[in-house]
């Protein structure tokens, strides 16, 4: 085949036909002509759907801003939109998030959960910040909560929003998987039911370097077959609850237990100039006798 093509000169250089040559040079130029149609083509759609695109968001903008009943009440919707195209003109190391679009991420890590929010990132590329940035925002805003520890320091900042210091307090109880875990942020064990003085769960109870101190628990304290749990909400429809405590629980407080516990979060509440204005619960005999 090559030698229908050409011919080899005795200083070994292979020259094409003239004929040949002609038709090769006419089918690189077809190949050439094929490719620039081409490129203008993916050009042409290129810049089709980005104007199709920048249509929509300019009437998805125009829909949000008729709807809304204020010029500060802007939905995440366009600055989260936004913020993707942003980060898709750059490297994934570059990806930087505004404050709103991180407030809204947590908010969908929390309901979510870590599985749903990392299903979401993945498959929406530059919308969500990465799951270790989540983990590390939610360390630096102190949101983490301790078991059996009463948040009464942050009563009073929850409720500065709306101006009222008289609140209902709710307890309640709901049974869980018993299970011994080491809580590495408070050097402690977390699992077994938190004992009462006067009724109050004492926090970090459960600390040793010990192991026989850690045999001892575990072969004579009740693990928590229950979670105990505390919501604060004031008399502001709009507020939102707030979780003043949670602890680990065999579910055996007596009913005097449970009224110096009342009484203790009634006068710690005081402090903080909030009012207590009563304890709602279910049908438990012992609450309704504490009552």
């Amino acid at each position: 085949f090559k030698k229908s093509l050409g011919f080899t000169t005795s200083d070994g250089n292979f020259h094409l036909r003239f004929g040949h040559r002609k038709l090769l040079e006419h089918l690189l130029s077809l190949v050439q002509a094929k490719k620039a149609v081409s490129v203008k083509n993916r050009e042409s759609s290129n810049n089709f759907i980005e104007n199709d695109i920048n249509k929509k968001l300019i009437e998805l903008l125009k829909h949000q801003t008729s709807n809304l009943s204020d010029g500060y009440n802007v939905s995440i919707l366009i600055p989260w939109i936004i913020n993707i195209f942003q980060n898709l003109k750059t490297t994934k190391n570059k990806y930087s998030y505004d404050i709103h679009i991180q407030q809204f991420a947590l908010l969908i890590y929390i309901l979510g959960g870590r599985n749903c929010y990392e299903f979401l990132r993945l498959n929406l590329s530059g919308s969500l910040p990465h799951i270790s940035n989540m983990e590390s925002l939610i360390r630096n805003q102190e949101m983490r909560m301790t078991e059996s520890e009463l948040q009464f320091q942050l009563i009073k900042e929850h409720l500065k929003s709306n101006k009222c210091n008289y609140v209902f307090i709710v307890e309640d109880a709901t049974s869980s998987i018993c299970r011994i875990d080491y809580d590495a942020t408070s050097n402690s064990f977390i699992g077994f039911s938190s004992p009462l003085i006067d009724g109050v769960p004492q926090s970090n109870f459960f600390q040793t370097e010990n192991f026989e101190q850690l045999e001892l628990w575990f072969n004579e304290i009740d693990k928590a077959k229950f979670i105990n749990l505390y919501m604060l909400k004031s008399l502001v429809l709009s507020d939102p609850p707030f979780i003043l405590a949670a602890y680990g629980s065999n579910n055996k407080a007596k009913a005097i237990e449970i009224l110096k516990r009342w009484l203790f979060i009634y006068h710690q509440s005081l402090i903080q100039d909030i009012h207590v204005i009563g304890f709602s619960t279910d049908a438990d005999s012992r609450y309704l006798r504490a009552m």
